[in-house]
């Protein structure tokens, strides 16, 4: 699968809410900071998942998004930067228009919260989801 048009980070031409922009700085604020790649195939992942015609790309591009990320996280080895992480598969799902799981990405990123005892982040992802 050939990925074209490499999209900078701040240049997306994706729409994004404030609250995907939220996210998305929260995440880089605990330390999850999606590599070019990552932000190019998040882009085109975004585009698959918005058309319904695109099933099999869609689960190509999550399944490369996913490896990439898991470099990520298992460079830096802690908490924060998978619950970034979390919060990255929202945005994904969020920006693509599906609600539902992008709601339980966020739960699954206030709950690692709650239970590594970072309130003030849980707290933080709540105001976002609401």
């Amino acid at each position: 699968m050939k990925l074209s048009g490499d999209v900078s980070e701040g240049a997306e031409d994706v729409s994004e809410g404030a609250d995907v922009v939220a996210l998305r700085n929260l995440a880089r604020t605990l330390g999850m900071v999606e590599t070019s790649e990552m932000v190019t195939v998040r882009e085109h992942l975004i585009r698959a998942l918005q058309n319904s015609k695109a099933e099999e790309e869609a689960r190509a591009l999550y399944a490369r998004y996913e490896h990439l990320a898991e470099q990520v996280v298992a460079k830096q080895m802690d908490v924060e930067v998978q619950i970034g992480y979390q919060l990255l598969k929202a945005v994904v799902f969020k920006s693509a228009g599906n609600e539902e799981f992008a709601d339980h990405f966020l739960y699954d990123a206030i709950v690692d919260a709650a239970n590594a005892r970072k309130d003030n982040v849980a707290d933080m992802i709540r105001a976002i989801r609401q």
